[in-house]
């Protein structure tokens, strides 16, 4: 995935006196936006892996289940299965 999955989050919280703003990276495997800095600007460590078989970031929950099951993959998946079902006329 590596430079598409990066991106830049600002959530403005009235009861906050300014916007807090974070670099983020979406999981490679679920899709989940993982945040790389806390409230207050530091950075976050052990909040992303590297999947050796795909080549992407996760997030710590995908890493531990020790599979690597890339998201687009699965929608690879579920396209092939909607054509197979129209084939066969489901």
């Amino acid at each position: 995935m590596g430079a598409r999955s990066r991106g830049y989050a600002r959530i403005v919280d009235p009861a906050l006196a300014k916007p807090q703003e974070s670099d983020t990276i979406t999981c490679g495997h679920c899709q989940k936006v993982v945040h790389l800095h806390d409230r207050t600007g530091k950075a976050r460590s052990g909040v992303l892996v590297h999947c050796h078989q795909c080549g992407s970031q996760t997030c710590v929950p995908c890493a531990e289940t020790a599979r690597c099951e890339p998201f687009e993959k699965k929608l690879d998946q579920i396209e092939a299965r909607g054509r197979l079902l129209a084939a066969i006329g489901i």
